[in-house]
């Protein structure tokens, strides 16, 4: 049987080591690894700072902008939400948002009806976010403009009887201060 041999790889160097006793056997050869260190720091993996998964945000946000074969497209590039030319690069996109706050966060845009840029983004969690859709319904009312859920938190009055109110045509003051008479808010 003979001895097996070790072919090194191309990412191997090998190095000839004099055997203690040159006559009693060949000379030994050693084996190093190259390390390689381009990948310890891949811009796939950390990009230096962050986690991974706000590459994966910035990643998605272009391509519902910019791939018409996206599952969202419609909703944006399709209907002209662009990604700004410097937000291009994951490393200003990063450097302009900063640390994601939490898990929780997700990107935002202040104004849906405009694109991805520093000014009109930021990091917001699902419930912000569920009440900064095109859909939601926004009140002014002492002042302020606030979605429905947003007065039905803060007032008296259910949000079924503030829509109901708002549809009768009631000044939003009196249909947001008004109790119900006949169904009392649950809390």
């Amino acid at each position: 049987m003979s001895p097996k041999t070790h072919t090194p790889l191309p990412s191997e160097k090998s190095e000839e080591l004099p055997s203690p006793n040159a006559n009693s056997l060949p000379p030994v050869k050693m084996v190093k690894k190259a390390v390689d260190l381009g990948k310890i720091a891949h811009p796939l993996r950390t990009h230096g700072r962050q986690p991974k998964d706000v590459f994966r945000i910035w990643s998605l946000m272009k391509n519902r902008c910019f791939n018409p074969n996206a599952d969202q497209w419609k909703q944006y590039g399709g209907r002209g939400i662009t990604v700004c030319r410097r937000w291009e690069s994951f490393v200003a996109f990063r450097d302009d948002m900063g640390p994601r706050p939490s898990l929780k966060h997700t990107l935002e845009r202040i104004d849906n009806n405009r694109g991805y840029f520093p000014e009109n983004c930021r990091w917001a969690t699902m419930r912000e976010q569920c009440r900064n859709r095109r859909s939601s319904k926004n009140i002014t009312a002492f002042g302020q403009t606030k979605t429905l859920a947003e007065w039905a938190e803060n007032t008296p009055v259910s949000y079924s009887t503030i829509q109901m109110r708002l549809r009768m045509g009631w000044p939003p003051e009196k249909a947001l201060t008004q109790p119900s008479r006949f169904y009392p808010k649950h809390n």
